[in-house]
């Protein structure tokens, strides 16, 4: 007979570190630039460089999107750590679909956060009381 708590345990356990790894592979990657990034699109290469005239505003979000990742990670204020997330991953679905015509990254991501959400959906609910 199949363990299934041990599967949903397992499973919540593996997406919410798989979702906090790729943020903090991605705000690390914000600073030392170890990774390379596919090219853009002319558009959402302009759109980028409007945020970058701002010179707090894409340090901030790495250092964020780092900080988030290590709570998912460390099961940390998890409820508060995906509503954070989520709003960066709603931009950066909209970018992707929008501006770049990226559709792949853009709907593993979503699928990704959903499926995190879903599993922690009491520590959401949390966040109402």
């Amino acid at each position: 007979m199949v363990d299934l708590d041990f599967w949903i345990g397992f499973f919540r356990i593996l997406s919410r570190i798989g979702l906090g790894g790729y943020f903090c592979l991605q705000g690390i990657n914000g600073f030392w630039n170890f990774l390379n990034i596919p090219p853009t699109q002319a558009s959402m290469t302009a759109f980028l460089d409007q945020f970058a005239k701002v010179p707090t505003f894409l340090p901030a979000i790495k250092l964020s999107q780092i900080i988030l990742g290590f709570c998912l990670i460390f099961g940390f204020f998890l409820g508060l750590s995906l509503v954070l997330l989520g709003v960066q991953i709603f931009g950066i679905v909209q970018l992707q679909w929008v501006l770049n015509n990226n559709r792949s990254l853009s709907m593993g991501l979503g699928l990704i956060y959903t499926i995190t959400c879903l599993f922690h959906l009491p520590e959401l609910l949390s966040l109402l009381d």
